[in-house]
């Protein structure tokens, strides 16, 4: 767990070091890995209220993280259920979060059995003259606003009838890279999966790390053609050797300016957060 007074937390479940020249097996099945029913009218309820306060959020159908993950010598395997984003709000996002995990445990050893766990996806898009881009989350989304991440989403078990393994490992985050950054999916390279974390609200997310054949400057007039820029109301591109330099914290400094630099703070979400540490435990495998 990396957390501090002034920082936000997350647990990371499956490392850079575990992934690493594994083969990662996804072992799908909605009725073994789905959510234990309860407390639906408490997920209604929480619906009703996030849907009166962010007019832009809508349900659908998501996968759901069975946890532990299980790792072997040769092999991880990740098994997935389905659950949906009223779930997500009504459970993880729930202030009742801490006594669903309290009853799950008690009633079933498990203190994720009532929870959504849905699981998104983050990209550490690295441009092809070596900058990571950023994005600050818009006021539209419902979680986050005002901090720093990369192109993120859900992967969606609506796009598919039974390549699972494809959406969540492939598809879905190069999607979500098009459309918040308007780039063409040619430019992107295979997406390669080097973590996995939990945030505080026990949120999973797959990060991955896609290499990008345009800079900075594409990156930025590509901009006003991507589907979804309403989530995203900055672009911020920071120095690939800044990310590999950076400690683990909630923020991190960025130096601005040429003639008169000065330092800022970059407020990163607990995935960003994850994200930059798998970043540096790759590079040190890859290095070794």
């Amino acid at each position: 767990m990396i957390t501090g007074e002034d920082e936000l937390c997350y647990t990371l479940v499956l490392s850079a070091e575990e992934v690493f020249k594994k083969k990662i097996v996804i072992d799908y099945s909605a009725e073994k890995y789905g959510r234990t029913c309860g407390h639906e009218e408490e997920i209604e309820e929480s619906w009703q209220k996030a849907l009166s306060s962010k007019a832009r959020i809508f349900n659908a159908t998501k996968y759901r993280l069975f946890l532990p993950i299980l790792v072997q010598e040769h092999s991880v395997t990740i098994r997935i259920g389905l659950t949906d984003y009223r779930e997500y709000l009504g459970t993880n996002r729930s202030d009742s979060l801490a006594l669903l995990k309290e009853e799950g445990k008690t009633r079933f050893d498990d203190e994720n059995a009532f929870l959504s766990n849905a699981i998104g996806c983050e990209a550490l898009l690295l441009t092809s003259d070596n900058y990571l881009l950023l994005l600050r989350r818009s006021y539209s989304v419902a979680t986050h606003t005002g901090l720093y991440n990369g192109p993120s989403g859900h992967a969606e078990p609506s796009r598919v009838n039974s390549q699972h393994e494809k959406e969540l490992l492939r598809d879905s985050i190069l999607l979500e890279i098009t459309q918040e950054t308007g780039l063409e999916a040619n430019l992107l390279s295979e997406p390669q999966l080097i973590g996995i974390m939990l945030d505080s609200f026990s949120k999973p997310d797959f990060i991955f790390l896609v290499n990008c054949q345009a800079d900075c400057t594409t990156i930025t007039s590509a901009a006003k053609h991507a589907v979804e820029s309403w989530e995203s109301d900055h672009f911020l591109f920071l120095p690939l050797a800044s990310a590999l330099d950076a400690k683990d914290a909630a923020s991190i400094s960025l130096v601005i300016g040429d003639l008169s630099p000065s330092t800022i703070l970059v407020p990163l979400t607990p995935v960003t957060q994850a994200a930059l540490r798998c970043l540096r435990a790759h590079y040190n495998l890859i290095n070794k």
